[in-house]
């Protein structure tokens, strides 16, 4: 036998039986009922699941929501006055935390109550948690650019159109449509992501669907941006790109040398180097030859500011521009590809033959020069 309802529940049916009061359930949150399929080529058994949704771009309020490994159904809740595209990211983990299989799947979210997704799993290749790769293939590609918007949203390219982007968990091969070798990949706060490479490709992936651009039929090695809608590419025959208003124009710069690093503090501030000790600034809508004094091909452009500007290159060459002059330096023999640094702290230079400069106020100071060890 069922116990009677206590005197207080039954005068609050017969109050909102007659009438006396409003009475209605609390409003029903949004259900999206998840459906996985897994991999046909796994190697791995997957013991936990992590679902990541975003709603319209922005973090869903639930957070991210981890399940055990049984692919089996489960659900997102959101909440009832929810509207919007829904976007699901799966990560599939081993019971020693490597990532085997990931994927992503969207629903549109409108007035009912209930959704289905299903959302099939593609095979990763891990080396080491964190580390990731979706395309086995694509571990022998050489990877030549890399750009971050912020610690979980970082970007490299490479060869035959490889695009790689880290969430902040892990590393997974972006499918595109471009087959060039990429050079650059540059992308701004507000959303804009560009890459750019052989032949002249020219492509911004974000935001809304890919699309290519012409301007030239050189190869590109650089992009810098001062914000969205503001991009400079740079590359061989001293080819020099802006692209403002929707489109890509070609500056007259007089010079036919390659052109292989961009960096700029703003602008109307920008600065391009190149073969043959090339330094070219952009300031007053014009572009002018920067004297200094080296003849070596330069790779690499960084600085804190429009007074503090370095070049990094061939030879183990360096050169600072320090608001009034140029200065130069040489440390070891080994050409160097990267420049690096924090306002008003240490700056690095990394080069063949696994070097690594670092300076601090001071002279360059070689941190680690020769083979790399081996990682593990």
């Amino acid at each position: 036998m069922n116990p009677k309802p206590s005197i207080a529940v039954r005068t609050l049916l017969l109050v909102c039986g007659l009438g006396l009061m409003h009475c209605s359930a609390p409003p029903v949150r949004k259900a999206v009922i998840v459906r996985l399929q897994p991999p046909a080529d796994a190697r791995v058994a997957i013991a936990s699941i992590k679902a990541v949704g975003t709603l319209d771009g922005k973090p869903s309020t639930s957070g991210p929501q981890i399940f055990s490994g049984e692919m089996v159904p489960f659900t997102l809740l959101l909440p009832p006055e929810s509207s919007g595209r829904f976007v699901v990211e799966i990560e599939a983990r081993s019971s020693d935390l490597l990532q085997v299989a990931t994927g992503e799947g969207e629903v549109l979210i409108g007035e009912p109550d209930q959704y289905e997704l299903t959302i099939p799993l593609r095979r990763a290749v891990c080396r080491k948690p964190g580390w990731c790769f979706d395309d086995p293939a694509s571990r022998s590609l050489a990877l030549r650019a890399m750009w971050g918007r912020s610690a979980q949203d970082v970007w490299a390219v490479g060869d035959l159109g490889t695009v790689l982007h880290y969430n902040g968990f892990c590393w997974a091969v972006v499918p595109t449509e471009v087959t060039e070798d990429l050079r650059a990949v540059w992308g701004s706060a507000q959303g804009e992501l560009w890459y750019a490479g052989a032949k002249g490709t020219l492509v911004r992936h974000q935001p809304g669907p890919l699309r290519r651009f012409g301007g030239t039929p050189q190869t590109l090695f650089a992009l810098w941006g001062s914000g969205a809608g503001d991009v400079w590419a740079a590359g061989e025959g001293g080819t020099l790109l802006r692209y403002q208003d929707g489109q890509w124009r070609q500056e007259r710069i007089g010079l036919s040398v390659v052109l292989r690093a961009l960096w700029g503090s703003g602008p109307g501030d920008v600065w391009a180097a190149g073969d043959k000790g090339t330094l070219l600034r952009y300031q007053g809508g014009q572009w002018r030859q920067e004297q200094i004094g080296v003849a070596v091909a330069l790779y690499a452009l960084w600085g804190s500011g429009a007074e503090d500007v370095w070049a990094a290159g061939e030879g183990g060459g360096l050169v600072r521009w320090n608001g009034r002059q140029w200065e130069s330096t040489r440390v070891g023999s080994a050409t160097l590809f990267g420049l690096w640094g924090s306002s008003g702290g240490p700056v690095w230079a990394v080069g063949l033959q696994g070097t690594i400069l670092w300076r601090d106020g001071g002279s360059f100071t070689v941190v680690h020069m020769g083979p790399p060890p081996q990682m593990r």
